[in-house]
């Protein structure tokens, strides 16, 4: 806290500043706040867990897990690979940065073909997201389906950067980064500079094929369903059914069979841009971004030319701990047997009974709120019922709530401490994640997780007229450590859910209050009222600190509000 400042004037530095000037960035630290330390709690338990030897009565995933560790935690094994299995695939591709091939042929004397290439580093098992990104999943429209799923690729740097073209900070640090991997490989800069810039240059124009992250908010708007024969009428040079079915072991595609394609516009985008393309730069490109993703894998000096490009783009300095990034690493690829590990080890059951208890009081008073809301045209959502229905370990197409044991402590959460600080807290989150039920993207879904726009037209009306004010107040926002404002159009979702959420958290905890008032006690040496305790605990949740650069980013590309915006804006509107 910061009792100099009048909460009045500004709540966030009044419940924050404390934090804000007291905490101090670690080496390869960027972005610090309440939700990494309860991260850094984690890492510590489960840090505790991988580093515990094997015994006979582990079961075979938990064996998986601790050998994973350990191998990722052997520095001196990785130093004596080096850089082997990186050159063993550029070789098998048939190289990188070859300034004698002047032609689109490859050294087997074929056409070179980008699909190949990724069928052969899918086989090792390498992400090959590099020119379009594959899904299969359940298909929003008919839950008894799995469907797939093609989108637009992941790229070196957020897409928002690249689209901003050579001379942006990120892009520029980004082709510094291309050309330090390519003499750390091996390769004369003056020979290479300039497939490098082509190889940029192909990346950019990829970029400026595809939407914004304001653009993609309608999910109704990204679902086209079509046939798979009908992706060559979108694009004729990518053998489809061939290319589709090379990703698929078990179950092979025909062309009738159904595919959902996120951004038509920029399939048929990427055949114009192909048809102008050199193979050549096509080849050096695929390549260059299964290198760049290798190279946080290796040796020590392969790592240090990753991370003199992150320092380069978040302004840190250093890089963390390697038993750190191996937990990070390990959770990541294993998450199911960690989290398995974590929950017997760690999770308290009283606390699952406590979190029930809350997720029903939420739930209740948010159907309350539903209920008094006159905007709401109420013979569809009473019919449809039950759209705020949680059920542990699931996700909006479920309808429901999930609240992973790990963050279930801390600051977060305790069932040894005051109903009013947990309300203001994990209430807050509880409610957060139930609102998106009916924010701009939950909306379209139903009660039972199917897309289908099921609100009547004037309740639809009502809805976007009102959440324009939200679009509007937040887009007016001033960042001012990075002189720049909130977009409103891109945060709304999650504004929406704020709001909602602290609302709702905030009648459950006068409920509560109400039902308990002589069982109510303050915290001892603070001189606060339970109910200046819960806006506080609320508040504190979202403590956060920034680097510059890493706040510049975050206002570009996030979903979220900055956490100045997520107090101080919620708060007024409670």
């Amino acid at each position: 806290m910061n009792k100099s400042v009048d909460p009045c004037d500004d709540f966030y530095q009044f419940a924050c500043g404390g934090f804000v000037n007291k905490t101090v960035f670690r080496p390869g630290e960027s972005r610090l706040n309440t939700f990494s330390e309860i991260r850094n709690l984690l890492k510590n338990q489960l840090k505790t867990l991988l580093e515990m030897n094997p015994t006979s009565n582990d079961i075979k995933p938990f064996v998986m897990v601790r050998n994973f560790y350990q191998a990722c935690i052997n520095e001196t094994a990785m130093e004596m690979v080096g850089l082997k299995p990186l050159q063993e695939t550029i070789l098998s591709l048939g190289g990188w940065l070859d300034t004698e091939d002047k032609s689109d042929v490859s050294t087997k004397g074929t056409k070179y073909n980008w699909t190949s290439d990724l069928k052969i580093l899918r086989e090792y098992g390498y992400s090959t997201n590099f020119i379009m990104e594959f899904h299969i999943f359940q298909d929003l429209n008919n839950h008894s389906k799995r469907i797939l799923l093609i989108d637009t690729p992941g790229f070196g740097i957020y897409r928002d950067f690249l689209v901003k073209g050579r001379g942006d900070f990120e892009v520029e640090a980004y082709f510094k980064y291309m050309k330090d991997a390519a003499v750390f490989l091996g390769h004369n800069l003056t020979d290479v500079q300039e497939n490098l810039q082509s190889i940029l240059n192909f990346e950019i124009q990829m970029a400026n094929l595809t939407k914004s992250i304001d653009e993609r908010i309608n999910i109704t708007e990204l679902y086209n369903r079509m046939q798979i024969k009908n992706l060559t009428q979108l694009n004729p040079c990518i053998p489809w059914i061939q290319y589709i079915n090379s990703f698929l072991k078990i179950t092979q595609v025909q062309k009738e069979d159904e595919i959902i394609v996120y951004e038509p516009a920029y399939i048929s985008g990427l055949y114009r841009l192909m048809n102008k393309t050199s193979l050549k730069v096509v080849k050096d490109y695929v390549r260059w971004r299964f290198i760049e993703s290798s190279l946080p894998e290796l040796n020590k000096a392969a790592q240090n030319i990753s991370n003199a490009f992150n320092d380069e783009l978040s302004g840190t300095n250093g890089q963390k701990e390697r038993d750190i990034t191996c937990i990070e690493i390990v959770s990541d690829k294993l998450e199911h047997a960690v989290g398995a590990m974590y929950v017997r080890t760690f999770f308290k059951e009283s606390s699952k009974e406590n979190i029930k208890d809350m997720v029903e009081s939420v739930r209740q008073v948010f159907y309350k709120i539903l209920n008094n809301t006159n905007w709401l045209i109420k013979t569809d959502w009473v019919t449809n019922g039950g759209a705020a229905v949680v059920d542990a370990f699931n996700f909006i197409t479920n309808n429901a709530l999930v609240l992973p044991a790990g963050v279930l402590q801390g600051l977060f959460f305790s069932a040894d401490r005051p109903n009013y600080l947990n309300l203001g807290t994990m209430g807050w989150i509880i409610g957060h994640e139930i609102t998106h039920g009916f924010d701009s993207n939950g909306r379209q879904y139903t009660k039972d997780g199917v897309l289908e726009n099921w609100w009547d037209n004037q309740t639809v009306t009502n809805f976007l007229n009102r959440s324009q004010c939200f679009v509007e107040q937040y887009g007016n926002y001033s960042i001012k450590n990075v002189n720049q404002t909130n977009n409103g159009k891109r945060t709304l979702h999650e504004n929406i859910a704020d709001n909602g959420g602290i609302r709702a958290a905030y009648q459950a905890f006068i409920e509560w209050k109400n039902n308990n008032t002589k069982s109510i006690e303050l915290l001892p040496g603070l001189n606060f009222t339970s109910n200046q305790l819960f806006w506080l605990s609320g508040a504190n949740m979202w403590c956060s600190k920034n680097l510059k650069k890493v706040e510049e980013s975050l206002v570009l590309t996030d979903e979220h509000s900055l956490a100045t915006a997520r107090v101080d804006l919620s708060f007024s509107k409670s």
